[in-house]
């Protein structure tokens, strides 16, 4: 009998330990019957055989019930205590154990010596002695804790196993041991939180539809249904035995086999691997591992240099050359050559640099231009080539002149464009050292006058030169000039009581007296270095700040920006983001069921509408999307692949001209037919790989007009990829193709204006491309385009020109920015800025007495409204209030003192650097006292030993300098 004393909890933990004990003693019997059996010699590396299985064991293999998670109760009298509850179920099963349990009367444990439960191995081993209680041992049981259980009206499913034998069981006496050769009882179970859908039914692993019987769902392969079962319904499935079954049980495998032929089975495998693996995994041999030389044939050095990528050592041929080398380094520990560089076996048979079709003989290789075929040469041959231009006339034994004044090469029969070039040209081409250049400067022209720091186009008065950027400029200053300033921390800070206008047609900035280049680029500068709030710049002509957006507009316009948007959602944003506008979530049409429409949609129709949605799509594929996922709607064509099939005609696998005799239709290659079969009839296919995938006896037409592959029986759409697979997977060696000129002996001017090639009777785009086709094409040797001189030096260009034209280039250009460039870069003119009119900005007084936002228009009740007003619609930050009750620092004060941080900083500008960072407010909307001063003198404080060097007049500088002196309140 059980202990009553014990809880459920303390028999609940004495089965854990029960279990855990028995898998112990499982593992230890295993290992004794290992050591135990005669182990091989070094040399013999012979199997551990196992036991032939008898025919009734098979059929227990089959059954599920061994692979479900059971949970024994050994209390049936708390059965009579506690009430049924209604999450448990009841279920009878027949198991068939070849080992019985015993139970101690005493503990109610179960000990060590009952029976096993194998269900990883699903083998079971009859004639097993026993010793159990038959007389006073409780029938086990499986709880559960969620499922209800049966009241006693109900009654119990049982579900019986029949085994092929009647159970023979022979007892001396009630106090002895019983022999069990199969014995059959009933085990009432509680099985945890099965069958969620449906309780009545367990789901059949086996089921060859992939049909789940508790979920009612039928998956497209086996696998799939076996994860949704292991994962969903938790259930233990059985291990898929390997594809290959053993046809000749009473023949033992050669573990040596030479051809790794597998006698038992009739199958051969490609690798030493996976011949071995086979064994381990079907036969359950248990081999020692391979160490050191037992891995390699010694007698057999496979050929490095193999051009079939075969090795004779192991008789199998890798698919290219890097899986091939990769093999014989890591199987056969074989040193392998470098193949950076080809060896050339025939030193007459060298590839030739001035091939025209740059097509090296070595390799067999065709490359697309010159640069690609010399660098080949250079990696792959290790070839020292010759400088790729030379004239007619060059002449090697002629060295070159280092201080030739026209850049002329005479070795090369070359001139450069320049000197920088021409330098270049000498050390990379003939490998001379040339010492550097040393330009002597004359600075200080005009030594009294001293260079203009913040001058926009970087132009030294003193030295009469122009440096390219504020960086250069700046150190030419400081190291000719020897001027000292503050270094420029980011962008330089001007102060300013006036904005930029954003809208400015030359972007052109008056505060920093800088032009952008773009509009994009410009209204950036604004908004990053002035803080200003442009908003949206895709507007109308006619927009309207006053008006509203109307958010229910059927075509999307909005007429306070004066803009159209392409569909809602994003005329929805718009609306949210630029406007700031609080929109109610938008709620589309429920689909309406096709029971309740007179008309369906036309799922062939041609302009991809659907009267029910009234959308149109944009193309048949998301056309029928629509109508499958929205409307449920299922094609006749979709239909024909699940239901007009017949069941009772197998497809033929190799069917050479790809037509499924089931469902009676053509597929167009063998890749979409095998596809086919795997989804439409469920059919599982052995992936074809390497050799098996073609036809050896096919014969391939290189030349083939429709690219077809009569080996792999597949199409290729152009003939390079044709061309590419007959190299890679066939290792075909082809003749490079040779493109034939319509006119091959047809003279080319190079200077033709409409940029015509008379050999290949084709006309180029422009002038930079029709000379790329002539020197890469045709191997015509170009001269180099020279920059334009100018044609007379002497006049000086009109810079108010309104045709854009220069009188010294005698050129016109096309805009005002560009001829306005043109001077700057070419003739080193001062070009000053366009003059705009300025244009005002409001801006709202933040201390307005009445509340009133002169910007808006509107009036607002309180203080705390009209800040909170300005904060978010002005975008100014510091109107927040502080919640500190102490007064704010004063960003006039003297001592530049912070009264709420109590610190003193040393100059205004750190100490209104910390107003920003740390108390987030603006001093210059604050101070509004102090003397007044000029935008320049702002700046003169950074200039140190300006005071004491002598200046320019300041009338003598040009008005553009001027038009900006206005006084500002200081800072």
């Amino acid at each position: 009998m059980v202990d009553p004393s014990k809880s459920k909890h303390d028999l609940k933990g004495d089965i854990r330990r029960y279990l855990s004990v028995s898998c112990s003693s499982d593992s230890n019997k295993a290992a004794r019957s290992a050591s135990t059996s005669p182990q091989p010699s070094s040399g013999d590396q012979g199997p551990v055989k196992k036991r032939a299985r008898e025919p009734e064991e098979d059929s227990l293999l089959d059954s599920e019930k061994r692979k479900q998670r059971l949970v024994y109760c050994l209390a049936p009298q708390d059965k009579e205590n506690d009430p049924p509850s209604q999450a448990d179920s009841l279920v009878v099963f027949d198991t068939q154990t070849p080992d019985s349990g015993r139970l101690t009367p005493d503990s109610g444990r179960l000990t060590p010596d009952s029976g096993r439960l194998t269900p990883d191995s699903g083998r079971s081993t009859p004639n097993v002695n026993a010793s159990p209680s038959l007389s006073q041992s409780p029938t086990p049981t499986i709880v559960d804790l969620v499922s209800p259980e049966p009241s006693d009206n109900m009654e119990t499913s049982s579900v019986t196993s029949t085994p092929e034998k009647p159970s023979n069981l022979k007892v001396k006496s009630e106090n002895e041991d019983v022999k069990v050769d199969s014995t059959q009882q009933h085990v009432v179970v509680k099985v945890k939180n099965a069958n969620k859908n449906n309780p009545e039914v367990l789901p059949d692993e086996n089921d060859p539809d992939n049909f789940c019987c508790a979920c009612q769902k039928t998956y497209g392969d086996r696998n799939k249904y076996r994860n949704h079962l292991r994962q969903y319904h938790k259930m233990k499935l059985t291990k898929i035995p390997p594809a290959t079954s053993i046809k000749h049980p009473d023949l033992e495998p050669d573990i040596d086999d030479p051809n790794w032929s597998c006698r038992a089975c009739e199958t051969q495998y490609p690798t030493r691997a996976r011949y071995r693996s086979h064994l381990k995994g079907c036969h359950g041999f248990v081999l020692a591992p391979l160490f050191g030389d037992d891995k390699v044939v010694s007698d057999i050095i496979p050929d490095e240099f193999d051009k079939n990528f075969h090795c004779v050592a192991c008789n199998i041929t890798k698919p290219s050359r890097s899986t091939y080398r990769g093999h014989l380094k890591h199987y056969h520990r074989m040193k392998l050559t470098n193949m950076r560089y080809k060896m050339i076996d025939d030193p007459k048979n060298m590839p030739d640099p001035l091939d025209p079709n740059f097509y090296c003989r070595v390799c067999k290789i065709t490359k697309s231009c010159s640069k690609e075929y010399r660098c080949h040469l250079r990696e792959k041959h290790s070839m020292k080539l010759p400088p790729p231009y030379k004239g007619p006339n060059a002449n090697p034994s002629l060295k070159p002149d280092l201080e030739d004044p026209n850049f002329y090469c005479r070795t090369c029969d070359t001139k450069q464009i320049s000197r920088a070039r021409y330098r270049t040209h000498l050390r990379s081409a003939h490998k001379i050292d040339l010492p550097p250049i040393i330009t002597k400067t004359v600075h200080n022209k005009n030594p009294d006058i001293l260079p203009d720091l913040y001058d926009p186009n970087f132009w030294c008065r003193s030295c009469l030169i122009r440096k390219d950027t504020l960086a250069r400029y700046r150190h030419h200053c400081r190291t000719v000039h020897k001027m000292q300033f503050k270094p420029i921390k980011g962008k330089p800070k001007i102060r300013s009581t006036k904005l930029p206008d954003p809208d400015d047609p030359n972007f052109y900035c008056r505060v920093c007296k800088v032009t952008k280049k773009d509009k994009q680029t410009y209204r950036s500068h604004c908004s990053v270095s002035h803080f200003m709030d442009l908003g949206s710049r895709h507007k109308g002509p006619n927009a309207d700040p006053s008006l509203v957006p109307d958010v229910d507009d059927p075509n999307f316009y909005c007429r306070t920006c004066d803009s159209t948007k392409p569909n809602n959602s994003s005329f929805r944003t718009h609306l949210r983001l630029v406007h700031n506008m609080e929109l109610a979530p938008f709620c589309p049409k429920p689909p309406v069921p096709l029971e309740e429409l007179e008309k369906l949609p036309d799922p062939d129709d041609p302009t991809f509408y659907c009267c029910i949605c009234d959308k149109t799509k944009e193309s048949r594929g998301t056309f029928r999307t629509h109508l499958r996922d929205v409307h449920k709607m299922v094609f006749p064509s979709e239909a024909r692949r699940f239901f007009d099939k017949d069941p009772n005609i197998i497809p033929d696998i190799d069917d050479p001209n790809f037509y499924c005799r089931s469902c009676k239709i053509y597929k167009s290659d063998r890749r979409i037919y095998r596809k086919h079969l795997r989804a439409a009839h469920n059919m599982v296919l052995k992936p074809l790989k390497g050799e098996e995938s073609r036809d050896p006896n096919a014969v391939i037409d290189v030349d083939d007009p429709n690219f077809y592959c009569a080996s792999c029986m597949l199409h290729k759409p152009d003939r390079r990829r044709y061309r590419n697979h007959l190299r890679r997977v066939h290792h075909m060696v082809l003749e490079p193709i040779y493109k034939q000129w319509p006119f091959p002996d047809a003279p080319i001017n190079v200077n033709d204006p409409n940029f015509h090639c008379a050999r290949c009777d084709v006309r180029l785009k422009n002038k930079s491309k029709f000379r790329h086709h002539v020197r890469y094409v045709h191997n015509i040797i170009l001269k180099p385009i020279t920059r334009r001189k100018y044609t007379n030096p002497d006049i000086i260009p009109d810079i108010d020109d309104p045709n854009f034209y220069c009188k010294s280039c005698l050129i016109t250009k096309d805009s005002r920015s560009h001829y306005r460039r043109h001077l700057i870069t070419f003739h080193k003119m001062k070009v000053p800025p366009l003059k705009v009119k300025p244009k005002e900005k409001i801006v709202p007084d933040v201390n307005d007495p009445n509340f009133y936002c002169k910007v808006c228009q509107l009036s607002c009740s309180d203080n705390y409204q009209y800040r909170a007003h300005l904060v978010q619609d002005h975008k100014m930050k510091h109107l927040i209030q502080c919640k500190d009750k102490r007064l704010p620092p004063d960003p006039d004060d003297s001592n530049f003192y912070c009264r709420l941080c109590k610190l003193i900083y040393a100059d205004r500008e750190k100490y209104w650097s910390h107003l920003r960072n740390k108390h987030d407010m603006i001093p210059e909307l604050f101070g509004n006292t102090g003397p007044q001063i000029k935008t320049e003198d702002v700046f003169d404080n950074q200039v140190l030993n300006q005071e004491d060097q002598p200046m320019e007049d300041a009338s003598a500088e040009p008005d553009v300098y001027n038009e900006t002196k206005e006084t500002f309140p200081c800072r």
